[in-house]
């Protein structure tokens, strides 16, 4: 399938191009097909496929957050495209009534996103990779150059008046255990895929580094799938954190938490991102910790010990060698170092800001950076321009300084996709406060693209408040 009409100089000007296809851009592909646009809009994903953290898609895993903040409900609860009537469709709607619960499992959560890609499947090229970006003037308009290689390896190019980055977080591997890298020692987004390698062998000792949630799902699927096997669990803390998910703290994933974010002192949202840290990162479900106890006593009684947890411990090093992988291991406590063998090592590391500034190389000294060094992004996640322009650029899942904890998360992608698509077709609404003006005009607008913006201003009219 193709979406271009030509791919050599008189390619088309598009409304909207996507680099990525994860959940952020998804939601925005959406938005704009319940719009009504079927025209200038175009995603591209490496992938060959649309997938969500295949390699933990761990047996009876659950969502930790509720079912009601997916694709579509916080921007339009009467959405097609919303759980709640994926599970009509696929007929479970009353089942899962049933169950009373807010958190669904993990696979299933991952069906619907899979569901949901395929109702926008001719908005998409998979296997297509975006190599760059660059800046077009033609005399009062600006446009985007995308230039990107597809499937048969080729490189082509078209223009765009809007940009949307939303390439993801990438493993983040210690730099102590990256010569290691292979089926010995593998980070946990590879985990399914890996673990289904060893079925079958026998007892096999593994070592876990991390305290935080995929931790935890590793070490329990571990400790129930390989029930003759030795788990050793290395996590710097003095103990597994419980996430907190309480009321209150929860607010901090509120719509209107992220304009208070946004407009906040910079030093208040360090305070904020300190003091809450564990309602997000390096914290474990507490129900997931009390089963993961119930374990480890259960075996005491038996006179067992499957499950070692090490805690204040800091990975050192690790090597494989004639097929085994020896990791030393600092104690934070007395400074002493120990070593260990094992057969499987599993960095359940964290995740890192993916680096789009490859892309932007072209644009130096037409886009603003903050103090900081970084790209300046206004409150609709827009990369601010050193001049007005016709063309933006977005930036989407990785503004947790400017606008909150929940930003790299499933909990405000609907919203955010209004706030962006309010944005690209801002010239049919005046600016509201705290906006610094429109940002494509008519003129910038070509005629062809009209219809996109008629059919978003009859969706925008109507879209629940």
């Amino acid at each position: 399938m193709s979406l271009l009409a030509d791919t050599d100089m008189t390619a088309p000007l598009m409304s909207l191009v996507g680099v990525g296809f994860g959940p952020a851009n998804l939601s925005l592909a959406l938005a704009l097909k319940e719009s009504g646009v079927d025209r200038g809009v175009m995603f591209m994903e490496m992938r060959n496929k649309f997938a969500w953290h295949p390699g933990m898609m761990l047996p009876k895993a659950t969502m930790q957050i509720s079912y009601l903040k997916d694709l579509a409900t916080p921007r339009n609860p009467c959405s097609f495209f919303t759980f709640t009537n994926y599970l009509k469709q696929r007929g479970r709607l009353d089942r899962f009534i049933n169950l009373q619960t807010f958190y669904p499992t993990r696979l299933e959560f991952n069906d619907y996103l899979e569901w949901a890609a395929a109702q926008v499947d001719d908005f998409v090229l998979y296997r297509t990779e975006v190599v760059g970006l660059e800046p077009v003037d033609l005399g009062t308009q600006r446009r985007i150059r995308v230039h990107y290689r597809g499937a048969d390896g080729s490189t082509r190019w078209l223009d765009a008046l809007n940009v949307s980055v939303a390439t993801g977080h990438r493993p983040y591997v210690p730099s102590v255990a990256k010569a290691s890298l292979g089926s010995s020692v593998f980070h946990a987004s590879e985990f399914v895929d890996r673990i289904g390698q060893l079925e079958g062998r026998p007892a096999l000792r593994f070592a876990i580094i991390g305290g935080g949630q995929s931790a935890a799902e590793i070490a329990n699927c571990l400790y129930h799938c390989f029930p003759q096997s030795e788990i050793s669990w290395y996590i710097k803390q003095f103990a597994l954190q419980p996430m907190d998910d309480t009321p209150f703290v929860n607010e901090l994933f509120s719509e209107w938490m992220i304009d208070h974010w946004f407009h906040s002192p910079s030093r208040h949202r360090r305070e904020l991102l300190g003091s809450y840290r564990q309602a997000n990162y390096a914290a474990v479900d507490a129900e997931l910790i009390d089963d993961l106890y119930r374990g480890l006593y259960d075996d005491s009684v038996c006179g067992r010990s499957r499950l070692r947890i090490h805690n204040l411990s800091e990975l050192v090093s690790a090597a494989v060698h004639d097929n085994c992988v020896r990791l030393v291991v600092k104690d934070l406590v007395e400074g002493s170092v120990t070593t260990s063998t094992v057969d499987v090592a599993v960095l359940a590391t964290g995740y890192t800001k993916e680096n789009y500034s490859h892309l932007l190389r072209n644009f130096d000294g037409y886009l603003e950076r903050d103090d900081h060094g970084r790209y300046a992004v206004d409150r609709h996640y827009r990369i601010r321009t050193a001049s007005a322009s016709s063309a933006n650029i977005f930036v989407l899942g990785c503004n947790e300084d400017t606008h909150g904890i929940g930003d790299s998360l499933l909990s405000n992608v609907a919203t955010r996709a209004d706030d962006v698509l309010r944005r690209v077709f801002a010239a049919d609404r005046p600016a509201r406060d705290g906006e610094d003006g429109l940002i494509a005009s008519e003129d910038a607008l070509e005629p062809a693209l009209e219809v996109n913006r008629a059919a978003f201003s009859s969706y925008a009219a109507a879209r629940p408040r």
